[in-house]
């Protein structure tokens, strides 16, 4: 099953979206929108984004390491937010997707690889 369509994007939003979905059994196909002036956030970027900001705020306290070892720990927090908000942008997580469903029908989505 293919489905198709359009999106635009502004940083971490969907603005725009229109998908055409074909019906498994009866060949039809159904063409779905986003609403004028809805948007839909990127999880995945919206989850990267909070892992910065996490790390700009700390960055921005006044801190004052009283020895090595605290200051180690404070970047190795950093780094770990650093390297999670990279992870969630490089992952390629589908568990998120829930499978199309018409009543007590189910049908899988594929997706064509480019």
């Amino acid at each position: 099953m293919e489905i198709r369509g359009t999106a635009a994007v502004s940083g971490i939003s969907v603005t725009q979206l229109s998908l055409t979905l074909p019906h498994s059994q009866s060949g039809q196909t159904t063409t779905t929108h986003l609403r004028k002036g809805e948007s839909l956030v990127l999880q995945q970027a919206q989850e990267s984004l909070n892992f910065i900001k996490s790390v700009l705020r700390r960055l921005q306290s006044n801190v004052c390491f009283d020895s090595r070892e605290t200051a180690l720990v404070f970047m190795e927090r950093i780094l770990g937010d650093i390297q999670q908000a990279k992870a969630i942008l490089a992952a390629d997580d589908q568990q998120n997707l829930m499978p199309l469903q018409t009543g007590t029908t189910e049908a899988s989505c594929s997706q064509k690889s480019s």
